[in-house]
């Protein structure tokens, strides 16, 4: 039985934390994925990878390729609060649509048979 071979390099070690990351290369001012790519492959950094949706993304991170390199920011939406009240009539008619929807259908194939 063949092991599976390991992906990536094993000599770049650990890759940094998203932030940090995403604050170096903002630095560098990468206008495309491509170039951030190349750069990593020639100068292999410490801490970075080649594919970093790969990795951010699997540990929860990962947001954007734009945000990524910079380009943009995200901020978390605000979430409203709502309200909700427990009408227990409306529980009552679904149940009863459904029920009737049901017995319609069952009517309709005991017909076919």
């Amino acid at each position: 039985m063949e092991t599976a071979k390991r992906r990536g390099n094993p000599n770049w070690g650990q890759v940094m934390p998203y932030d940090e990351a995403r604050q170096l290369i903002k630095s560098k001012q990468f206008k495309t994925l491509a170039e951030y790519k190349e750069w990593v492959m020639i100068e292999k950094p410490e801490g970075l990878s080649v594919n970093p949706y790969q990795i951010y993304r699997y540990r929860g991170d990962w947001v954007s390729t734009a945000h990524f390199l910079g380009k943009e920011e995200y901020t978390t939406p605000m979430v409203q609060e709502y309200n909700l009240e427990i009408n227990s009539n409306f529980f009552s008619n679904l149940k009863d649509t459904l029920k009737s929807i049901i017995q319609s259908r069952l009517r309709r194939h005991s017909y076919m048979n």
